[in-house]
């Protein structure tokens, strides 16, 4: 199957620490990457990309028919363009975070939409560890722990991409569920 018919599913992890008194627009301009992780949907395959390979991921994430990610098109995406010093143009590009705050009709309390609060509530499946922490395993060599976070993340990513397209809602904070925009009506 040719790359441009291809789904991905991807994240990253930060090779810098954010400070306490930084925001995140700061942050996002000098995080960069220690760890990139792609799922090729239609191939079953997982790809990781260090901080050596941030061009050739760029390539594979221009190139895909459907990009997914949670809150990619707000960090990973930009944090991707400031590493490269370039805009990476993703065409299919569909951030499920973006999906779901376009869903919400009142404000939870902060934490209350995090990848893994989603899962938890949605499906059952929850985070392993903690990404805050990506940038210390990074910085220890600890490649096999961070990857195994990360994997983690692109997983839970494709799960609930899977989900909200068979079901048509994810659970709310408050346990009801709430309709997001991504069913598929074949289903």
């Amino acid at each position: 199957m040719a790359d441009n018919a291809l789904t991905v599913v991807w994240d990253s992890e930060a090779a810098e620490t954010k400070s306490d008194d930084e925001t995140w627009d700061e942050y996002r301009t000098h995080a960069g990457i220690s760890l990139a992780g792609v799922y090729v949907v239609e191939r079953a395959e997982y790809e990781f990309y260090d901080e050596h390979g941030l061009e050739a991921l760029a390539t594979r994430l221009e190139n895909a028919a459907t990009v997914v990610s949670y809150n990619g098109v707000h960090y990973d995406h930009v944090v991707l363009d400031a590493a490269l010093g370039r805009h990476v143009h993703i065409p299919g590009e569909l951030d499920l975070w973006d999906v779901i705050k376009t869903a919400q009709t009142h404000s939870w309390p902060k934490g209350s939409w995090t990848l893994g609060a989603v899962c938890e509530r949605t499906f059952g499946e929850g985070k392993h560890g903690d990404g805050a922490l990506a940038p210390s395993l990074a910085a220890a060599g600890k490649w096999g722990s961070l990857a195994t976070y990360l994997v983690r993340d692109v997983f839970l990513t494709w799960r609930l991409w899977e989900f909200m397209k068979n079901y048509g809602f994810v659970i709310d904070p408050d346990g009801m569920k709430m309709v997001v925009g991504v069913k598929n009506e074949q289903t």
